[in-house]
This record gives structure tokens, sequence and C-alpha cells, in this order.
């Protein structure tokens, strides 16, 4: 549901830290909310700081955003579509009437924006996990019995144009299904029935760890994302923490593979590989390929990641220079039920210095005369953000490389200048 790094800007990074829970934003009690309150499970709840910084994105965004986007009803209606989607993009957990009860949000979004109410963010969220709960301990029930294949029947596994199942027992007749054709895949891998429940127990452990540890700010990010992302799909909204490991990560070297991850249902998913870095060396791993499982060294035990989040998939893989990770891959084009492939890498520091911009001059022949053409090749896009609010002199940046590149192409006297982007990855 969340991206490990974005290096497109406009990047908005906001470091409020969490403080006590509101109490202001109690909303209306409806049955969907009262069905919340009741759950085991506590509910969520924004801070002040949050509600404070809601409005504060909400400012930025809409006066400095370059593409001065007013907030109406109709970017409204698009941000809580947003939202629902990453709450419950595969419409397996929410009911049709919970998603009809929280219809009266559609339109006022806006507002709610401007006046630091998350009362409909967080009023559906919590509906979510009481849902989820609900399913968690339906699925534990299921992972019981046996599965059977003899039976004659359809499962459509793209449910982006699907609806919400209507009814407690469609609900569960659509996750019978869903965990029916994990198995299947899983058993048409030759592994055994034994090794078939044990894997998906695994598996679904891990899911119920993951979601229990979602915490007020990861709800937050997601609603300010999904609001963020309505005005430009490049713009994001960065936690605390995340845009710590933003600068971080933009600014310092790295030790790793160098491959960017990014959770993708039930898997981590490889979007970019960083060029030079031992995944691009090794041409083992391809952009889109998932992750299923984490090794350390050539002996230890391989570590299911299926469910898991993409920041605690990362804290795997990483690791000091010189140590070896093992990681299994399924690739995108591997025949259904397929074993996964395991790929041994050795760490590697991973300078960002390295993927900085440069520039060449080449000759270029057209009907008889030579042309100097300058290129600025830039792998990645890269910011010294500490440097840049200490005004260090030459702090490190894609915009001052650039520029100074181009002054000196012009001193050159070349006939133009190419910008090549087709190396820019974005690194974990």
């Amino acid at each position: 549901m969340k991206k490990y790094l974005v290096t497109l800007l406009p990047v908005l990074m906001l470091s409020f830290q969490p403080d006590s829970p509101s109490n202001g934003a109690t909303g209306d009690v409806s049955s969907q909310q009262a069905l919340a309150k009741s759950s085991l499970v506590d509910d969520l709840k924004p801070s002040i700081s949050q509600e404070k910084v809601e409005a504060l994105v909400a400012k930025i965004l809409t006066q400095y955003h370059y593409r001065k986007v007013r907030l109406n009803d109709s970017l409204s209606s698009v941000v809580w579509d947003n939202y629902l989607k990453e709450v419950d993009g595969n419409k397996t957990y929410l009911l049709a009437s919970d998603v009809a009860a929280f219809e009266k949000y559609r339109y006022q979004i806006d507002d709610a924006l401007v006046n630091g109410d998350l009362t409909a963010a967080f009023d559906l969220y919590n509906i979510f996990r009481k849902r989820f709960q609900e399913r968690s301990e339906f699925i534990k029930e299921q992972l019981k019995k046996p599965f059977t294949f003899t039976e004659d029947e359809n499962f459509n596994t793209d449910r982006e144009k699907a609806a919400w199942p209507k009814t407690a027992e469609e609900q569960n007749d659509l996750w019978r299904k869903i965990l029916k054709n994990q198995a299947l895949e899983l058993k048409l891998g030759n592994r055994k029935d034994s090794v078939v429940a044990a894997t998906m127990t695994q598996r679904y452990a891990n899911l119920d760890k993951a979601y229990g540890r979602i915490k007020s700010a990861d709800v937050f990010q997601i609603y300010m994302n999904s609001f963020a992302e309505a005005l430009d799909p490049h713009t994001n909204y960065f936690s605390p923490t995340n845009a710590d490991r933003f600068n971080q990560e933009m600014s310092q070297s790295l030790e790793g593979i160098g491959a960017m991850l990014q959770e993708d249902g039930e898997y981590i998913k490889i979007t970019s590989v960083l060029p030079g870095g031992p995944a691009f060396k090794s041409n083992l791993i391809k952009v889109n390929d998932k992750i299923a499982g984490v090794a350390q060294g050539d002996n230890g035990t391989m570590v299911n990641t299926m469910n898991w989040q993409v920041d605690e998939v990362v804290k795997l893989i990483k690791g000091p220079k010189g140590t070896v990770v093992r990681i299994q891959i399924v690739s995108p084009n591997a025949l259904a039920g397929a074993p996964p492939k395991e790929i041994r890498l050795v760490r590697e520091k991973i300078k960002l210095e390295e993927q900085r911009a440069k520039k060449e001059v080449i000759e270029v022949t057209d009907n008889g005369k030579t042309f100097k053409i300058g290129v600025i090749n830039i792998p990645m896009f890269y910011r010294d953000f500490e440097g840049a609010r200490k005004r260090e002199e030459g702090f490190s940046s894609t915009t001052s490389d650039v520029k100074r590149f181009i002054d000196s192409l012009k001193a050159e006297k070349v006939a133009g200048i190419v910008i090549d982007l087709r190396d820019d990855g974005e690194v974990p």
C-alpha cells in the first residue's frame, strides 16, 4: 500500500511528533461505528498534531502545489475513492453496507481537510480493523480443514471492478475461494498438503502481525497520501519516520543490494534496480519480481515474508557490506504454482554519489556536418536536505549539478543538450 521511497518531486515532508489522541472528533454514532467500538481491537485515534498537520498540508498543497488544484466536492470524491482503495483495494474485508454507511463523507472531505477533521478517515479504518479481525478468525478455522479440488467452480482473482460482498455469507464464500486458490497454487508447485497448510498458516500469521503493528501515524499517512496523490501521482506525504529515512537515503551511502521495494498485495515487489548494485550486477533480479522470503548468510533459515510490510522486509535485506543475503524471488513470468527461485547476493556499500548526474559531449554527423551534443545523464534524483537546511556551500543536489553542467556545456558551445533519464531509479 505504501512506497518505500519516492524520488520524483514534489514530496511533502512534515515532521510533527505525535501527541495525545484527540477527543474532539467523534462523529456520528452509527451502527458501523458502534461495531468498531465493540471490537476486541482498540480503536485508533488521531492525535491533535495530526489534525493540525492535516489542515497545514491542505493549505500548502492547495496554495503552493504546481497544479493549483482547488479543494471542492469533485476533488473530495477522488480523495475518498483513493482512500477506500488504499484501505481495502481488493474489496474483500469491508461489506457493501460498510461502504454505503460512509458514503455521506464523500463530498465532505474537502471541508474536513481544511478544518483538520479526521473523523471519516479513522472511523472507516476502525471498521476495517474490525472486519479484518473477523476475517482472521474465519481464515484460521478454514485452514484447519483440508481443501478439496473436485468441485466445478470459478474464481476471478482480479477484483478491481468487483463489488464489495453484501453479506457475511457472501464474504465467507469469497474467502473460501481465495484460500482455496492460494492452496492450489502451492499444490501445483509439488508441495505436500502438510507443507501447504503450514505455509498458509504462517502466511496469515504474518499478515496478522503486520496489521497488528499499524498505528495512528500509519493511518494518517495513508489518508494524507490519498489526498496528495489526488493532486498528482508523484506527490506524497511522509510520516516523521519515513521523512527521516528519505533524508538519509537521499544524502548518504547505503549498504544493501540496491533495489527499490514496494508492497504489492501479499508480496513485496521490486520496482527499481539501482545500476551498479549487487542486484543489478547479478542480472538475476528484475523489475516486477516479487520477494517471497529472505534468509541471512549461506545457512540462515528462510523467513517467509508474505504479507509483511515493506519496511520490515527492507530491514531483513539490508546489512553490513560483505555479508550474504539469500532472497526467494517469484518472477511475474513464472508458471502458476512454480516454486520461487533462490538468489544469493553479497551486500555492498552503495554510494549515492556514484549515482550523481554526469555529463559528456558527443559528436553527431548529419548531412556531412558534425555537431557537438551535450548529454547529461541523471541516474536518480538526489538532494542533501540537511546540507540545504544548514545552507552549506556546495551541498549535493540534482538541480545544482545539472545547472553547473548546462553552464559548462554552453561554454563549450554545444549545438544542443539532451537530458538522459532512462536509468532514473529509486533506492530503498
